[in-house]
């Protein structure tokens, strides 16, 4: 299709650049005798120097250089550009033809003049209408050129300099007749293959219209065809029984589950060969199957990454649901930012079925997999915070101070200590800590040793299930 766009600009723009050369007469043809001297410019003085073959036309879109004066055939050799085979009979001088990019139109201009050394004549015009370029994936502005040249070596060296600088050359008639019938035939061509795309287009459109209304249940019959395949390759033929034998491993309180799903599928299928199901004894090592629900997935996953228990063994994941965020929370302790990590956890947890679209994102599903993670972190961080007596770093006065500060300070340096009363504050930290220049030092000391203790429980259970493993 480009091509024969190419091709029409270049037969329609051909004909004015003839037109122009030949001063707009077609029919009979101009023609020029020219006084070559030896030095290869045209003589002054020649009865011919106003003919329109050499002019320039003052125009915006259209541009010629160069002369004709280099066909060196002497004094009083006439030749007309439109004579057919006389003018390669008797002086020798033929064009070429094609497109090339608006923007190299200047350059073509300035190598062909220097390497041709000026006996060449360069006329061309600007093609209105961007031409679409498959290479470049858009429209690109082109120019239509003709170039006259002197002998069939400086037209192939034209040749080559054009195809070079990317132009694409197209072969047309001196006649402008043949032309005519050129043109006509490529509009014709363009004309038909522009109604060939057309109804391709319709007959594509057509076809994936359809194809898009089956698309859905072609994808699932290939991928359970894919799946079922893929499910016998895992099987072993027995060429003797003429059956497949599939061995594997399942939960033992899972065979019954199994047996009514085989027997499900033999009457789905219309079979009359029963499924038979047979329990191995096998001395090998069973791999490890731990069942877990939404609640407890996340623990597991956690335990998992550190090792996986083998089968038979006890398994760690039902204690970290405990000690994992008791132990977040000894840290973290504080009831105002553990009522929003419970908030906010809460709310995954209740509108978990329609913020399932979370587990498909990769920067989400970690915080939608450990939501129940997350739920027990905030729920221990308030009971924490209520110990530590902490909300939003401030200190909570819920019950009467075991110590009371005297109303004297004693002016600003002075070092005033508060005075113990006989009671102890109910539950947690007193608040009076809070206000305390040494509450660094009791705090630190505090959950030092809370922090031993713990840690010497938490390994007195690691322990103790070694033993039944």
């Amino acid at each position: 299709h480009l091509e024969l766009v190419e091709n029409k600009h270049v037969l329609e723009e051909v004909s004015s650049l003839f037109s122009e050369i030949t001063g707009g007469r077609q029919q009979p043809a101009v023609v020029r005798s020219a006084s070559i001297g030896r030095s290869g410019a045209a003589l002054p003085g020649s009865r011919y120097d106003t003919a329109p073959l050499l002019g320039r036309t003052d125009t915006s879109s259209r541009r010629s250089i160069g002369s004709m004066d280099a066909a060196r055939a002497g004094d009083g050799l006439d030749f007309d550009v439109e004579a057919g085979p006389s003018i390669g009979h008797d002086i020798n001088v033929g064009f070429i033809t094609g497109v090339i990019s608006r923007d190299r139109i200047s350059t073509l201009e300035r190598v062909l003049w220097r390497s041709l050394r000026g006996n060449m004549f360069l006329n061309y015009v600007d093609i209105e209408e961007p031409i679409h370029d498959p290479k470049q994936d858009g429209p690109v502005y082109k120019s239509a050129f003709i170039v006259f040249a002197h002998g069939e070596s400086l037209r192939d060296r034209a040749t080559k300099i054009a195809e070079s600088l990317g132009a694409t050359l197209y072969h047309v008639d001196s006649s402008a007749e043949r032309r005519q019938e050129e043109l006509i035939d490529t509009m014709s061509r363009i004309d038909d293959l522009h109604q060939i795309l057309e109804n391709n287009n319709v007959a594509r459109i057509n076809e994936l219209t359809s194809v898009s209304e089956q698309i859905n249940t072609w994808f699932t019959v290939v991928r359970k065809e894919k799946a079922t395949y893929h499910t016998l390759n895992l099987c072993n033929y027995d060429a003797n029984r003429n059956c497949l034998i599939a061995e594997g491993w399942c939960a033992t309180n899972d065979i019954a589950a199994v047996q009514s799903a085989l027997h499900i599928a033999t009457e789905d299928a219309g079979s009359n060969v029963p499924t038979v199901l047979q329990e191995l004894r096998t001395t090998k090592e069973p791999p490890t199957f731990i069942r877990t629900n939404r609640f407890t997935d996340g623990f597991q996953s956690i335990v998992d990454a550190y090792g996986v228990p083998k089968a038979g063994e006890v398994n760690p994941g039902l204690f970290t649901c405990i000690t994992f965020p008791f132990l977040f929370a000894l840290m973290f302790g504080d009831l105002g930012h553990g009522f929003l990590m419970t908030l906010c956890a809460g709310l995954l947890c209740f509108y978990e079925r329609k913020l399932v679209w979370m587990a498909k994102d990769e920067s989400m599903r970690m915080f939608y997999s450990g939501r129940y993670i997350v739920l027990l972190m905030g729920i221990f961080s308030m009971y924490t915070g209520f110990l530590y007596n902490d909300i939003f770093s401030r200190a909570m006065g819920f019950f009467a101070s075991g110590w009371v500060w005297p109303t004297d300070t004693g002016g600003e340096g002075v070092t005033v200590e508060a005075t113990k009363l006989a009671h102890t504050y109910a539950i947690g930290i007193d608040p009076a800590w809070h206000h305390a220049n040494n509450s660094l030092l009791f705090t630190n000391s505090y959950k030092m040793k809370m922090s031993i203790v713990l840690g010497v429980i938490h390994m007195t259970l690691g322990i103790c299930l070694q033993v039944p493993n």
